[in-house]
């Protein structure tokens, strides 16, 4: 099993190593969402894996400004190496969807045909598909690998994810179940639940500090502390504010803020919950 503490006295004293080490993670992360996907010839995993050593290395003094501690080093590194190749994702889906004059195939001269490209092949389209806007197909691709890499930020949290996740379904009022409340109070009953949402899920406006005073209770219920509504309220912002980032990435282009997360977090309990 991986020494996590070994591996945090390379990131202060030694990166270059550190990064070294973690070569395996770095091939299999491009592997399954680079390679596998189509959007990287296997013949150019080692460029790419090339510039992610570089970027990693560059970003050592964010990293070990933001490190947590509470999840192991290498999850935490796994989750920026994704966010380096989701941004890779996110180039090559603007540039997939192209025109070109194909007049063969159209009695009007001119006319423009959809092809549907990737770097190193293309699927031309049928006939009944010129009309078709690839936008939503695009769209779709890219939520697909946002929901995966959501998923694996919120396992960097470790012990803290069923807590996290569960004020995150009560403050954007996505309905929770008694499993979601013991996966983070393994002792809590039905009565615990009614306590915390109430009539929540029910078409009646809360009132957001009435929200904060119900989560305020339960968790100094379940970690016998005696926390303040402010003090959870900047906790939960916070978490928020720093899953945002983890999601926006490296990106010039803000991906995410507040209003866009919370619909992202209700699709992407939407989508668990018909898997599951």
């Amino acid at each position: 099993m991986p020494d996590n503490k070994s591996e945090i006295r390379l990131l202060n004293d030694n990166p270059g190593e550190l990064v070294l080490i973690y070569q395996d993670i770095i091939n299999t992360i491009i592997q399954k969402t680079l390679i596998n996907p189509g959007f990287l010839h296997w013949q150019s995993r080692q460029d790419i894996c090339q510039t992610i050593n570089e970027r990693l290395l560059i970003k050592i003094p964010y990293i070990k400004a933001h490190y947590n501690g509470v999840s192991l080093l290498r999850t935490y590194f796994s989750v920026i190496i994704r966010n380096m190749c989701m941004e890779y994702c996110r180039l090559q889906v603007r540039q997939e969807t192209i025109y070109t004059i194909n007049p063969e195939d159209f009695s009007a001269p001119g006319v423009k045909k959809k092809v549907y490209k990737k770097k190193y092949y293309t699927t031309l389209l049928q006939e009944d598909h010129i009309y078709t806007s690839g936008y939503e197909t695009e769209k779709k691709i890219i939520l697909e690998f946002e929901y995966r890499r959501f998923d694996a930020i919120l396992n960097t949290y470790t012990k803290q994810r069923a807590k996290i996740e569960l004020c995150l379904k009560y403050l954007f009022q996505i309905p929770c179940c008694l499993n979601d409340l013991k996966a983070y109070w393994p002792d809590a009953t039905n009565t615990h639940l009614k306590m915390l949402i109430g009539n929540s899920y029910e078409k009646v406006k809360v009132r957001k500090s009435d929200m904060y005073k119900s989560l305020t209770r339960l968790i100094n219920n379940c970690e016998n502390k005696n926390n303040t509504d402010d003090a959870i309220r900047k906790w939960l912002a916070d978490k928020i504010c720093d899953l945002i980032n983890l999601l926006n990435g490296d990106s010039q282009q803000a991906y995410f803020d507040k209003e866009t997360f919370q619909y992202f977090v209700e699709k992407y309990y939407s989508i668990k919950e018909c898997k599951e």
